[in-house]
């Protein structure tokens, strides 16, 4: 039993402790070149970056670089969106309401305040905010990343890094609005990425998860010798960590993208004394010593399939004071970059005893680059993870409890997590993900610019060809996939079987559901001597099959040919014979619709007579995110709301 003495002896102890403390951070924010730079010897992060091994000891080199490292700590202030972010402590009531994803609190009170805003670059946007934590959007012509509180060794080092500004230091306006909004912590959707900008885009969110690495870094190491001046006396001020040490996971499709991402850390880290552990290998195994013929493809495909395409990868990096580390086990690593096949190897299905999630535990940046790629590959494995982020891990990993934040210790460390969502269309897919998975407190912020005109206008054919667009009334969105295939077997298809309509005819699916199921429907009637011969062509065909498939359409030995978007995605090529086109649903990728409509023309190449060729579109009203790219918005929706069910095109 403690004595009254022994009781007052500890509470003197503990406060000499935090009296020391309060010291030793006001010596070194007053004169950090005192011989009192022996109780922080740390490392200088701005000009040597180092993330150390989980235990966070230091090297002996670290006393070389302590005055330059302090001169950066005094840049962390409560100004820093980094701060801001991860040291707010959210009320369990709120965090609570926050996982419910739930709009009202208890009391009905709304939640979220949304708000239109538009940005002089990015162009129109919605901007979600708590509205127990509403914060006005960050100042957009702030161009010194300094004063963004960015890294001053990143900053150095982006001229090399952005050759996408023409070697300039500073950021593009596309670069500089984006890593804005990122810098925030706010959630981003952005669907406007190209294969123009792509590259630019990439340098932004390379940069974002370098700095985030850094600044945790380098609290962590602070903290660390502040403990050891006190003799590991600990309170809540030290908490600076996580459950795991993986703080960001950047996913991505193919290897090629994981190449280019490494190296664009490597050109933002890099000078004359860091190095790149395994880099040989990684460059063997990344890389790809058959480059893309040009000239024979759109521009499009030749930057997506350049270089190497294997979707199955994922590496562990981590950040040493003069190394950028690869092939690190993840639970030593900082950064994860990995595709969704890749990744999901390891994390395993919820029905499989032999998987390790755990170190997706303490997330804090996640970045889906190429979205819209993913969207071509299974996207059940981008579910997957989503799924197994943030769970409690069932050991410790070498933790030290004592610092680990209480909101991670508390189960929200998906309310502090930030997603970032970068691709080139929209999706219901990615629409879920970015309402129903990212459950930030900072909030969230969407590009939501709708072109005034749309892809249809790239149409060009000799004989004006005639666009038929068939709306198909349903009256939800479950009920809409058989609505559909009951209108087309009902009221399409007859008219092209019985020869009301002849020629040769293309089905376009953009969903492979879809394209089973009237695959199937065709072989059956085909097989009951009712249905017309056909052939089909999809990314799970070997060259021989789609050879034979092609000849046979163009040699009109079949009349019906039933297409994927995914073949086409990955294929691309110009398919001939073609007469008539059926679009069973647009296609997520706008531009492959003039593509196919262009391609009309009979075996010989030529043009067809102008009543012997024809393009049928059927839609519903809840395919909006796709009529709008195609015809524009204005024109979408005239057509979602119109009286009329059918809407006639003609081609320039």
């Amino acid at each position: 039993m403690r004595t009254k003495k022994n009781k007052r002896t500890d509470d003197f102890d503990i406060a000499q402790r935090k009296k020391k403390i309060s010291k030793v951070e006001k010596t070194l924010d007053e004169n950090p070149s005192i011989e009192d730079l022996t109780l922080l010897k740390e490392t200088d992060v701005a000009d040597h970056p180092e993330l150390i091994d989980n235990d966070f000891t230091l090297s002996d080199d670290d006393n070389d670089d302590a005055d330059r490292s302090l001169r950066d700590l005094s840049n962390v202030t409560t100004a820093d969106p980094f701060a801001k972010h991860f040291e707010k402590e959210i009320t369990e009531e709120l965090a609570s309401t926050l996982l419910s994803s739930v709009t009202k609190d208890q009391k009905g009170i709304v939640l979220w305040n949304s708000e239109e805003v538009t940005l002089s670059h990015l162009g129109k946007a919605e901007n979600f905010n708590l509205i127990a934590h509403f914060e006005s959007l960050p100042d957009f012509n702030e161009g010194d990343l300094i004063k963004l509180h960015v890294k001053k060794s990143l900053v150095d080092q982006l001229p090399t890094a952005n050759i996408w500004n023409m070697g300039q230091g500073h950021l593009s306006e596309l670069q500089l609005e984006l890593f804005t909004i990122i810098n925030s912590y706010k959630d981003l959707y952005f669907p406007h990425r190209t294969h123009k900008n792509g590259e630019e885009i990439r340098v932004v969110y390379c940069l974002h998860a370098l700095n985030h690495v850094l600044k945790t870094r380098n609290r962590v190491v602070r903290h660390n010798k502040k403990i050891e001046a006190v003799k590991d006396y600990v309170d809540d001020s030290f908490r600076d960590q996580g459950l795991t040490r993986p703080k960001v996971l950047i996913v991505l499709p193919f290897r090629d993208s994981a190449l280019k991402v490494v190296q664009m850390m490597m050109k933002l880290l890099s000078d004359k004394e860091y190095t790149v552990t395994s880099k040989k290998r990684f460059e063997s195994e990344y890389g790809s010593e058959i480059d893309l013929k040009k000239g024979l493809k759109p521009d499009d495909f030749e930057a997506t399939f350049d270089g190497n395409i294997d979707d199955k990868f994922r590496i562990g990096v981590s950040i040493s004071k003069k190394a950028l580390k690869l092939y690190e086990d993840f639970y030593s690593s900082d950064i994860i970059i990995a595709s969704p096949l890749g990744l999901s190897e390891i994390i395993g299905a919820e029905n499989e005893k032999e998987k390790d999630f755990e170190f997706l535990s303490s997330i804090e940046v996640l970045v889906f680059d190429q979205t819209d790629v993913l969207l071509m590959q299974n996207f059940d494995y981008v579910m997957l993870i989503l799924n197994q982020l943030h769970h409690m891990p069932k050991e410790t990993h070498g933790v030290d409890y004592f610092r680990v934040r209480m909101w991670a210790l508390n189960g929200w460390s998906k309310l502090y997590r930030q997603t970032v969502m970068l691709g080139c269309v929209t999706h219901p897919m990615i629409e879920t993900i970015f309402r129903r998975h990212c459950f930030n407190y900072s909030g969230r912020l969407k590009v939501l610019n709708h072109p005034s005109s749309g892809t249809i206008e790239n149409v060009h054919h000799a004989n004006a060809l005639v666009q038929i667009f068939q709306r198909v009334n349903v009256s939800s969105v479950q009920d809409g996939p058989d609505a559909r295939f009951e209108f087309f077997i009902k009221k399409i298809l007859p008219h092209y079987v019985n020869r009301i309509v002849s020629g040769q005819t293309l089905i376009f699916f953009s969903s492979y559901f879809d394209f089973i199921r009237l695959r199937n429907y065709f072989a059956r009637e085909e097989k009951n001597g009712s249905g017309a011969n056909f052939a089909v062509l999809s990314e799970y065909m070997k060259k021989g099959g789609i050879s034979a498939s092609r000849q046979h359409f163009l040699e009109k030995t079949v009349r019906f040919l039933l297409v994927t978007e995914r073949f086409h995605f990955y294929r691309r090529y110009k398919i001939r014979g073609i007469q008539h086109l059926i679009f069973y649903d647009l296609p997520i990728y706008s531009h492959f619709y003039p593509e196919l409509c262009n391609m009309i023309q009979d075996s010989s190449g030529e043009a067809i007579e102008k009543f012997n060729q024809g393009c049928t579109v059927l839609f519903s009203k809840y395919d909006a995110d796709r009529l709008v790219p195609v015809v524009g918005y204005e024109k979408a929706c005239e057509l979602i709301a119109s009286d009329k069910n059918v809407h006639t095109f003609h081609s320039q």
